[in-house]
């Protein structure tokens, strides 16, 4: 967000700048217009040596109040934008969530039914303790995970 957040700062530094640059120009600069010798029409801001020129009247001048009005609709755009901007952020954002929750849970399932295989076999289970020794489970510990299990996987699994 903050690179966009700056790309739109220097967007809007850039059009008032350019905006500046263009009023100067069309204050201070004199524009003529002439015609060729092969009767094309030209404009320039340094009247023609060959040609009968004409000078042409500056525009008129801006107006303070619309000149403020504009700044003010583009700053309300520009501000409207970083809203739909930040919108779509939290909106990706939060359609991630289900997603990353919905492959830890798809996860856990294909985990809990394998283990759900190694504890229905017949014969007796070992595992490996927090300690990383081999314990057997006890006939009444299997039994237990087994319900566990199944009543996980019932619940979440599909």
């Amino acid at each position: 967000m903050p690179d966009k957040l700056y790309g739109i700062e220097m967007l809007k530094t850039l059009i008032i700048l350019l905006f500046l640059s263009l009023a100067a120009n069309a204050a201070l600069a004199e524009m003529y217009k002439w015609v060729d010798d092969e009767g094309n029409v030209h404009y320039g801001d340094r009247p023609p040596v060959k040609n009968e020129f004409e000078k042409m009247k500056p525009p008129p001048a801006a107006d303070e109040k619309e000149a403020m009005r504009l700044q003010q609709r583009t700053k309300n755009i520009l501000q409207q934008q970083m809203q739909v901007d930040a919108d779509r952020a939290r909106e990706k954002q939060a359609s991630r969530k289900p997603d990353a929750q919905k492959v830890s849970i798809e996860k856990r399932c294909k985990r809990d039914r394998a283990e759900l295989v190694f504890y229905k076999k017949s014969g007796k289970h070992s595992i490996l303790d927090q300690d990383g020794n081999l314990t057997r489970v006890k006939s009444s510990e299997r039994k237990q995970k087994i319900t566990e299990l199944e009543s996980f996987i019932a619940q979440n699994c599909q």
